[in-house]
């Protein structure tokens, strides 16, 4: 049935993955990668996976793929740090993909003809659902699609699906030998039914942190060192990495900005010459305000920063201000007048005073770092990469008049002091040798190199790091305490018969009446703490109180006012597919650990970050 496939021909690169699937790789997925082990790849290739060259052809294949997505999605330039990013996506999709074929192999996964012909049957791919061939009007037309596909003379078109979908059908039906052990109770159906429906309105007390921190007393070093001594598997961490960095911020110079003011004194000689303002804020402000052509309302002396409200106050009504400068770029002002409010008080009632507002309008021209700016800061850094390498990394820093500065320790994939978040500097942390220094590299605000000064071995870290932890454990341990035991008395008070209101108002504390809600729902000034959630749906009776109930930043008093309980017959009616959903919830969180699995088992080394285009012949 399917050989006709075999002598067909489509220059067509796709990846096939249905929702499912999916939501898993790409998801998931895309959080458990970056723990590299073993030493460095040769750099003629991006990589290895488990022995597996990946190179640079395919990994600048995938991200060619990923970079014209981003591209059609936001019709316009990718920066440089998001093409980084980029970068390390593809990177990072491969080692997906590799790993699952991977498995498939081991597994000694097979697709046949029949099953691949079925797929393209009965689940056409999204991109050629979205091909105007297989469409009428704009709308997929799946009897046109049939009709091609089995269309002998359409046969040149095919070509090269089989191979490609046979790989994607073996990563799924990896995925699926991983997940189809996975079972659902009754039981467990059950009861996330109930934890979607059933609600609780409550009452409660909130005893926070922050009413006793003037009570607290800092600690000396003798207690922090004995609380550091006596709760040591605390103060545990995974292995951690060490930069230098050298760094240049992306600021806009002095020539930046008065290039802009050029431009904002061109739109405003424009407007004395006679052209619309609302017309000209529209098409060049680049406020919030510009949808309303500028106007800003009226307003509150205090409201602008200072040189913005210094001209609103001052300007008579109709002027035009001059280009000015702020921290936020060039303005002009355009007054329409002013006017006195009457001042209303806490209470809601008029005072008898009055207060002076100005109606103003504006146009901002925000200021960047040119391209020049950023060429020029990435050739110095460049230069500077080139003798810190030949030489000696604070020295050359030294001599380009630039600064090294020494992060904290980090985890992998956490964040790096003065950098951020940037995975290409991270994976460079846990792939490289102390000494190491990187290629430049950036983000959305600076420039920077680094270099690896040394990784920490998991274990415990030393009091000298621990101490500013330390001390806040400590100062959260007696406000617990404290909260606490000032709960236990208010809980004691209100099983005597006091009602919460009264006592909260009596002592001075928060009471608030939630509205119904769920398991999944937000606790009224305690959030999402699974403590406080778990006993709030423990009461049974209204008028029942409960407490203290610990959370995290606090105690709290809990007394039930209505409970409302979820009805059954909805999940006899709708178990079938109760069941599907818990299913595929939990085979979501089993596919993410699976796929940790394969991630700790994995020989997984790196050279994306770690060399210039050039190194890899682009």
């Amino acid at each position: 049935m399917f050989d006709f496939l075999r002598r067909m021909l489509l220059p067509i690169m796709i990846v096939l993955i249905v929702a499912f699937i999916g939501w898993l790789v790409l998801d998931v997925g895309m959080d458990l990668l970056g723990r590299r082990r073993g030493g460095a790849a040769s750099q003629a290739y991006a990589g290895t996976i488990n022995g597996e060259n990946i190179t640079w052809e395919t990994l600048n294949q995938t991200y060619q793929n990923l970079l014209n997505q981003e591209m059609q999605k936001n019709d316009q330039d990718v920066s440089d740090a998001r093409s980084k990013e980029l970068e390390q996506r593809a990177w990072e999709q491969i080692v997906q993909e590799r790993l699952l074929l991977q498995q498939a192999a081991k597994e000694n996964v097979v697709v046949t003809d029949q099953e691949i012909f079925q797929y393209l049957q009965y689940a056409p791919p999204q991109f050629l659902q979205e091909n105007p061939s297989f469409q009428t009007n704009g709308k997929f037309d799946y009897q046109k699609y049939m009709q091609i596909m089995a269309d002998p003379q359409a046969s040149s078109f095919w070509a090269q699906l089989e191979p490609l979908i046979r790989l994607d059908l073996m990563k799924q039906k990896a995925i699926l030998a991983a997940v189809q052990t996975v079972e659902v109770s009754d039981a467990e159906a059950r009861q996330a039914f109930l934890d979607a429906q059933e609600k609780v309105k409550i009452g409660l007390i909130t005893v926070p942190y922050n009413r006793f921190n003037a009570e607290i007393v800092t600690p000396g070093e003798p207690d922090l060192r004995q609380y550091y001594d006596s709760h040591q598997d605390e103060f545990k961490a995974d292995e951690r990495a060490v930069f230098n960095v050298v760094q240049i911020e992306k600021k806009p110079t002095e020539e930046d900005w008065q290039r802009v003011r050029a431009t904002m004194q061109a739109i405003h000689d424009s407007i004395v010459a006679g052209a619309d303002f609302k017309l000209m804020a529209v098409t060049y402000s680049q406020d919030g305000s510009a949808k309303d052509s500028g106007d800003l309302g009226w307003s509150d002396a205090g409201r602008f920063v200072p040189e913005f409200d210094k001209l609103a106050f001052s300007m008579k009504e109709g002027e035009l201000s001059e280009p000015f400068r702020t921290q936020f770029g060039w303005h002009i002002i355009k007054h329409y007048g002013y006017r006195d409010e009457k001042v209303v008080g806490p209470d809601g009632k008029p005072t008898g005073a009055t207060k002076k507002q100005a109606h103003v309008a504006h146009i901002l021209l925000k200021v960047a770092p040119s391209q020049e700016t950023i060429d020029a800061a990435y050739r110095k850094l460049q230069d500077f990469e080139l003798a810190a390498k030949q030489g000696n990394f604070e020295t050359a820093a030294k001599d380009a008049g630039l600064e090294v500065k020494r992060t904290a320790p980090f985890v992998r994939n956490g964040t790096i002091n003065f950098v951020g978040r940037d995975p290409v500097a991270n994976q460079f942390a846990f792939s490289s040798k102390p000494g190491d220094i990187s290629p430049v590299m950036e983000n959305s605000s600076s420039i920077y190199v680094v270099q690896l000064v040394n990784r920490v071995p998991a274990g415990v870290v030393s009091f000298d790091e621990a101490r500013g932890q330390v001390a806040l454990d400590m100062r959260n341990a007696r406000l617990a305490a404290i909260c606490h035991d000032t709960a236990a008395v208010l809980t004691s008070a209100a099983r005597a018969g006091a009602g919460l209101e009264a006592l909260a108002k009596a002592h001075n504390f928060q009471y608030a009446a939630s509205n119904l809600f769920t398991r999944d729902s937000y606790v009224p000034y305690i959030g999402q703490d699974p403590r406080a959630v778990g006993a709030a749906f423990s009461m049974t009776t209204p008028g029942q109180i409960i407490g203290p109930v610990d959370y995290s930043q606090g105690s709290a008093v809990m007394t039930l006012l209505e409970r409302v309980p979820a009805d059954l017959t909805v999940y006899t009616e709708k178990r079938d597919s109760i069941l599907t959903a818990v299913r595929t919830k939990k085979q979501q969180d089993f596919y993410g650990r699976w796929m940790q699995s394969l991630q700790d088992n994995a020989r997984i080394e790196s050279n994306v970050g770690k060399v210039t285009g050039a190194d890899q012949g682009i």
